[in-house]
């Protein structure tokens, strides 16, 4: 068991954004995707998880868990683009543009 299942309380909540970050989220996910492209992240987390799949003896030697790896990746994929569209939709509004 990891540290995250032995202290699942602390970590179930925020713990890497300042209390700024916490009072303005969407301003981190404007500068993360500044800094990033989506279809870069995409390459980047698919190398992970399949580097991750194919190391002999890992984590993920049984088909149950490799599924739940597969499913959160997409599920990750998904909450990227809302993401990407939550911040669209604010520049937008902020530049006074539909």
């Amino acid at each position: 068991m990891n540290h995250f299942q032995n202290h699942p309380v602390f970590y179930n909540r925020p713990i890497r954004l300042s209390e700024e970050e916490q009072a303005n989220p969407l301003e981190v996910l404007q500068d993360f995707f500044f800094c990033n492209r989506l279809h870069d992240i995409r390459d980047l987390l698919w190398n992970m998880v399949t580097n991750s799949l194919y190391v002999p003896d890992s984590v993920f030697d049984k088909a149950a868990e490799r599924q739940g790896m597969l499913g959160l990746y997409h599920d990750l994929e998904r909450v990227l683009e809302a993401a990407l569209l939550l911040t669209r939709q604010e520049e937008n509004l902020e530049s006074g543009t539909s």
